[in-house]
């Protein structure tokens, strides 16, 4: 018996039948957009008390393009379990920063890298380009050699505070 069977048992119970994705580093599920916020309940209450990472993958041009990928974490184990949202072009996704607030910033970096939207985000904007920038640089379909025409410094949201640090 797998060592997370406990959270799929509660998956299956409260979200019907779960699609187990292909994982060799750790156990990973397919979930519905309107069910993660649920799973990631369901998961932090089976003992996946931290929310490690939250990224998205482009596989331009295959459809759905884009999947975000939940990593949990027990802490006290090490144990690992991955869920992963499929979305097409012009998807959005709920926040989880309600329920894990790690969520936060690499919900704000999948919208600045890829535009992908985050509903019910409390602070969704740019974090690692300026507010004016055109596109998302880690989509498969940005320019090659694109170079901004602003600097990193030239942003409201960067200038420096006058006599002090950069940041």
């Amino acid at each position: 018996m797998s060592r997370t069977e406990g959270l799929r048992e509660r998956l299956r119970e409260s979200l019907g039948e779960i699609e187990k994705a292909e994982g060799k580093a750790c156990e990973a599920d397919y979930i519905k957009k309107e069910s993660i916020l649920d799973a990631l309940r369901i998961a932090k209450e089976t003992g996946f008390d931290y929310l490690s990472d939250v990224f998205a993958i482009d596989f331009h041009p295959r459809e759905p393009r884009f999947e975000i990928v939940y990593v949990l974490t027990k802490v006290q184990t090490g144990e690992r379990f991955l869920f992963v949202l499929r979305l097409a072009e012009g998807e959005s996704f709920p926040s989880a920063s309600g329920i894990f607030a790690s969520a936060n910033w690499d919900e704000r970096e999948i919208f600045d890298m890829f535009g992908i939207q985050v509903e019910g985000h409390p602070d969704l904007r740019r974090i690692l380009t300026y507010d004016g920038m055109e596109g998302h640089p880690l989509r498969k379909d940005f320019p090659l050699g694109y170079q901004p025409e602003r600097g990193f410094f030239e942003d409201v949201h960067h200038t420096p505070k006058e006599g002090g640090p950069p940041f």
